[in-house]
């Protein structure tokens, strides 16, 4: 598998950026706490694995979230995290974003 980053911009301003060209950023939260919570290996890493901090799972759940759409629309491609983090930045924000599903991470652990 390889990286392109024309298809990876693609997915992430097909499915994440408003006509403005600002990030829809409650979507994509919403769309990452789905997704962590019905992965089995991410759910079972909020739950079970609180040596690991929120943060990088936030952005592994990120990361893969992608990598699934990216999958079904290029196939034999995948998002590298500098591709991420290019895009976050070409829109004005960084991980910053990704705060409600740190918070997600921290409240399920708190209940758990």
């Amino acid at each position: 598998m390889r990286t392109n980053k024309k298809f990876t911009y693609e997915v992430l301003n097909g499915h994440y950026e408003s006509e403005s060209g600002a990030i829809l950023a409650d979507y994509l939260t919403d769309n990452i706490i789905i997704y962590l919570s019905n992965d089995r290996t991410l759910y079972n890493e909020v739950r079970n694995n609180t040596r690991r901090k929120p943060e990088p799972l936030a952005w592994s759940a990120f990361t893969e979230l992608i990598n699934d759409i990216l999958r079904d629309w290029h196939p034999g491609f995948y998002a590298s995290s500098e591709q991420l983090k290019t895009w976050l930045k070409d829109h004005g924000a960084g991980y910053e974003v990704l705060a409600p599903v740190v918070e997600y991470i921290k409240d399920t652990r708190a209940e758990a």
